[in-house]
């Protein structure tokens, strides 16, 4: 056997990663990030997460934005030295989300920002494992052998109804309360977060993504998109099928392809390494920002001032 085969792998995902307002809206209340080692904590491949904000006069933009920077924060790089509890990463999942919507209830309850919320999937990926934690209706998907599997549940009115037969699927994607969520983050002191965690292969494809793209484009079409192109590719071909469907809503995909499970080298972290960050979702679109995630090797001071110049 080789020694380049023998050799440890330097990372476990190829990203792609695209924000977009969409045909209709005039804000984009969506937020995404994407950060791969040594940006996460030690031994963790890949955190990647969404947002999808509610509310009026922009709040929903800043709870959004808040749960993202909040991921930040609880699951990356300051994280880089913390262990996992013996039962994995969820505990800390669920702590981190739970202190995320205990700072957006808290911000929410200012007369310039009544009723935010939004939703918030993340999946952090290590080894052979995807770990997540989830509030809302965004979604996380594996595909797998050209099969589409949604792993994470809709804490939606009619996905509830779907689950006690009162709907079916299909009049749940047209119904006039579709958008009604039973659990967001921000919208009530407490919530209970679902956390899983899930095996995974090597070849395996992952999207995380808001409504405004499974709202609009079906699974079968999700799952022939991601079986035939590459992460980049691939989030540019679903936004623009949200559009073309449309594009009623804010959309905003995260693809990854697993391209190892082993375990990533210490030294990844003990001496930097190179950084991959992406972090988007803004009023005008965000469709630069695929470039920046796949997977140009960017510092993070310097990703924040090129923002700043396209913003002016």
């Amino acid at each position: 056997m080789s020694k380049q085969a023998n050799a440890a792998p330097q990372r476990q995902l190829i990203l792609g990663a695209l924000s977009d307002t969409g045909r209709v809206r005039q804000n984009n209340e969506d937020r995404y990030c994407a950060l791969l080692a040594p940006n996460t904590p030690r031994g963790v491949g890949g955190v990647l997460a969404v947002a999808d904000g509610v509310g009026g006069h922009q709040a929903g933009e800043r709870a959004s934005q808040m749960a993202v920077e909040g991921v930040m924060k609880l699951l990356g790089k300051s994280q880089a030295t913390a262990q996992p509890a013996p039962d994995g990463r969820l505990p800390q999942l669920r702590d981190a989300l739970t202190q995320i919507n205990t700072d957006v209830f808290t911000a929410g309850r200012a007369p310039d920002a009544r009723d935010m919320g939004t939703t918030l999937s993340v999946a952090v990926i290590e080894g052979a494992t995807l770990s997540i934690g989830h509030l809302g209706d965004s979604r996380v998907y594996l595909l797998r052998d050209r099969a589409l599997t949604q792993i994470t549940p809709d804490h939606s009115w009619v996905a509830e109804e779907v689950a006690r037969g009162a709907i079916t699927p299909d009049e749940a994607r047209k119904h006039p309360r579709r958008n009604l969520l039973t659990k967001a983050v921000g919208t009530q002191p407490k919530v209970e977060p679902t956390t899983l965690s899930v095996p995974l292969q090597q070849a395996d494809m992952l999207l995380l993504c808001s409504d405004g793209l499974h709202g609009l484009v079906s699974d079968e079409s999700i799952a022939a998109v991601l079986s035939s192109k590459a992460p980049d590719e691939a989030a540019q071909v679903l936004v623009d099928m949200a559009n073309t469907a449309g594009g009623t809503d804010n959309v905003t995909v995260v693809v990854a392809r697993v391209v190892s499970v082993q375990s990533l080298p210490a030294a990844l972290w003990e001496d930097g390494g190179a950084k991959t960050v992406a972090a988007g979702g803004s009023r005008g679109g965000t469709r630069w920002l695929a470039v920046l995630a796949f997977p140009l090797l960017i510092p993070w001071r310097l990703l924040k001032g090129i923002a700043r110049i396209l913003k002016r």
